[in-house]
């Protein structure tokens, strides 16, 4: 029972963490969006839906077509799915 409390505590922190880093990638300055979005071209396909929830808060002018060429060229399944809804939570978003 110990071992299963730590691992959802820990579970917890890391969702916390990935949830400030999307927050403090979302309030770099527009002007530095382009280099924020190269995560997007990561190998790995958590770095690329991290970086699309990060991008999902800046200005959708500048994040909605991001979004969507991430969307049209991704090849993990899982990536795709998570950066669809990304984008739907974007294109649906009030700003």
């Amino acid at each position: 029972a110990i071992a299963l409390g730590n691992m959802l505590r820990f579970n917890d922190d890391i969702a916390k963490a990935q949830e400030m880093l999307h927050s403090i990638l979302a309030l770099v300055s527009d002007r530095y969006v382009d280099f924020v979005a190269r995560g997007l071209n990561s190998p790995h396909w958590w770095t690329r839906v991290h970086v699309a929830a990060a991008l999902a808060g800046h200005d959708r002018a500048v994040a909605l077509p991001l979004l969507r060429d991430t969307l049209a060229r991704e090849e993990d399944e899982t990536a795709r799915q998570l950066i669809a809804m990304t984008l739907a939570n974007a294109e649906n978003a009030k700003r």
